[in-house]
């Protein structure tokens, strides 16, 4: 869980989901608010921005060349957990990532896309002497993703028309774990709320981490929290989380920032998490 929250808060910058074009195929429900629908009622979603449209992570997987868009993180080290790499495909798109501890890696994960939407992704962890494989793979339907981890119907995304998460569901439980989230008119996740808890986050307002990644939010947010696992809370792409509640005290994170106003240090007070990110050029 302590794993990049950084990446939580840099990632709630994430929700953003400028970048995510307007590639996407999967239908959605009409426009604007989160409001209502399956979001369980209040939250302004914020229609409009440039979120793109759609949610499936459009454009295909280009072969991997390099991009050459500037302001794409490409190398996170946090000084607890390691340090992250991140590769790009022609398009923009998370081709792979790389964690690494003490010089070994500690997970490969692959992403794959067919006809404009992420269609795989492929998660290496364990030592070379028995290493572990997982296969998430994404299936459509109107306003919801169902991911299959290995075989088995795992996880599903209730999903607005620009492509964030209105809802979470670990299906593979019984009954489900519904986790719901309510956004800012800037498309950052400001509630979120399950069963027996509700967490309230605070941004500012610079550039967000990943704002420049050309994938829907929902695929971000899966991406970092569900299947690399760099962190543990709703990711955000517009701006960057300073704040997240929390009883006794709140925790709160901190930035500097590069001359386009991307955050290039954190700190926090989240388990001391800090480190330094790089971007591409």
């Amino acid at each position: 869980m302590k794993k990049l929250l950084l990446l939580a808060f840099l990632a709630s910058s994430l929700m953003t989901l400028q970048s995510c074009g307007g590639d996407d195929s999967v239908t959605q429900n009409g426009g604007g608010n989160n409001n209502g629908g399956i979001n369980g009622g209040g939250g302004n979603n914020g229609g409009g921005g440039n979120n793109g449209g759609g949610n499936n992570g459009g454009g295909n997987n280009g072969g991997g060349g390099n991009t050459t868009t500037a302001n794409l993180p490409i190398f996170i080290d946090g000084d607890l957990n390691g340090d992250t790499t991140i590769e790009y495909d022609s398009k923009d798109r998370f081709s792979k990532i790389t964690v690494e501890k003490n010089n070994v890696n500690v997970s490969i994960t692959e992403f794959k896309y067919d006809n404009d939407v992420l269609s795989e992704i492929k998660k290496s962890s364990g030592t070379i002497s028995n290493p572990v494989t997982e296969y998430h793979t994404f299936t459509y339907s109107n306003n919801s993703v169902r991911i299959n981890i290995n075989g088995k119907d795992d996880f599903e995304i209730s999903i607005d028309n620009q492509g964030l998460a209105l809802q979470t569901a670990l299906i593979s439980l019984n009954p489900p774990y519904i986790t719901s989230y309510l956004y800012d008119s800037n498309k950052n996740v400001i509630s979120s709320i399950a069963p027996r808890y509700k967490q309230d986050m605070t941004y500012d307002n610079s550039n967000g981490i990943f704002k420049n990644v050309n994938m829907p939010q929902w695929a971000i947010f899966y991406t970092l929290t569900m299947s690399v696992n760099l962190i543990s809370l709703p990711v955000s792409i517009y701006n960057n989380l300073t704040e997240i509640s929390y009883v006794p005290e709140p925790y709160v994170f901190q930035y500097t920032y590069n001359s386009d106003n991307y955050p290039i240090t954190f700190d926090s007070t989240y388990y001391g998490q800090k480190g330094n990110i790089t971007y591409s050029k």
